[in-house]
């Protein structure tokens, strides 16, 4: 029962305070409310952020992980790489003159040799967007958009990198975990 006269007592006095300063009482309540929305406002955006930065995380690269090497693989570093497990894919580059056949015209490029199915976050960019699965097919290539603008190339035209000749499968636009600049000083082949 004395429980219940203090929660009374309690009542009735914040009743009574809250009639003669109703203006302080309201202040009081909304600086409690903006706090609490601005809290959850900031750990909503943190665990938005964190969670964008996570999912996206893996289409700039591509793949969990990447391993570079400017000479071939040793066989301490093929047997580390083998023992990781999961899928793996290779690419081979190096810069080399593509000759267009239908222009007559060279041009310095980014040769890249894919072996598997990289990118296995993200996606090759292309145009048509079916030749990003479909150059693996055959002697196909994806050519950088820019380099086929400037050599006015079209998808089904000859490319000539080295000794062979490869038909362009599309246009290619983006590569996952490659920097958008990196393709205006090298097109990509």
């Amino acid at each position: 029962m004395k429980v219940c006269l203090v929660q009374t007592w309690v009542w009735k006095m914040a009743w009574r305070e809250s009639r003669s300063s109703w203006r302080r009482l309201l202040l009081f309540l909304c600086s409690i409310v903006l706090g609490v929305a601005a809290l959850v406002a900031i750990n909503s955006f943190g665990r938005n952020l964190q969670e964008a930065v996570n999912k996206q995380a893996k289409s700039l690269l591509g793949a969990d992980l990447v391993i570079r090497s400017r000479q071939p693989f040793s066989e301490e570093a093929e047997t580390l790489i083998s023992s990781i497990g999961g899928e793996h894919s290779r690419e081979t580059r190096f810069s080399s003159m593509v000759y267009f056949t239908g222009s007559n015209d060279m041009r310095l490029a980014q040769i890249r040799a894919l072996e598997g199915h990289f990118p296995y976050y993200g996606t090759l960019e292309t145009v048509p967007t079916e030749a990003s699965h479909n150059f693996t097919n055959g002697a196909f290539a994806l050519v950088d958009d820019r380099l086929l603008l400037q050599f006015n190339a079209g998808v089904g035209d000859t490319v000539k990198i080295g000794m062979v000749n490869f038909i362009v499968a599309g246009r290619l636009l983006h590569i996952p975990g490659e920097a958008l600049a990196a393709g205006f000083i090298e097109p990509r082949v």
